[in-house]
C-alpha cells in the first residue's frame, strides 16, 4: 500500500485479490483481503471494511 486511500487505490487493491485468490496461496489471499479492508477503514467506510473482514473467515477456515 502506498498510503493513498483514493478510489483508484481501492480499485488497484481489489484487482489484486482475484489473481491471488486463484493462485491458491491462502496467506497471500488473506493479506490481500486485509489490505482491502484496511483501505476501506482508512476511507471511513467502516461497514464496508467490516464486511470485507468477514470475507476472511472462510478463507482462514474459522467458524462462521
Amino acid at each position: 500500500m502506498t498510503g493513498e486511500v483514493t478510489p483508484a487505490a481501492e480499485r488497484e487493491a481489489l484487482a489484486a485479490v482475484g489473481p491471488i485468490r486463484v493462485s491458491g496461496n491462502r496467506m497471500a489471499t488473506l493479506t490481500t483481503v486485509i489490505n482491502v479492508a484496511r483501505l476501506r477503514a482508512l476511507q471511513g467506510r467502516l461497514r464496508a471494511a467490516a464486511a470485507t473482514y468477514q470475507e476472511l473467515v472462510p478463507i482462514a477456515g474459522g467458524p462462521e
